[in-house]
């Protein structure tokens, strides 16, 4: 994932969790406020990336 600029061996769902959680959590089983906020980091990231792609195909690139 490009734009969290670190490598590591997960998958986009612990991507996603890194960027919501730079500190890291305990276990994988996140707690209800964590995982709203991954949550709302996924879709935001999806928003950005489609607005993103939809200007990319609007430019003819």
């Amino acid at each position: 994932m490009a734009q969290r600029g670190q490598d590591c061996n997960h998958g986009w769902h612990g991507q996603v969790r890194h960027i919501t959680l730079p500190d890291g959590w305990e276990q994988w089983e996140l707690t209800r406020e964590e995982e709203a906020k991954v949550i709302e980091v996924l879709f935001t990231l999806l928003d950005e990336f489609l607005a993103a792609r939809e200007a990319s195909a609007a430019r003819g690139a």
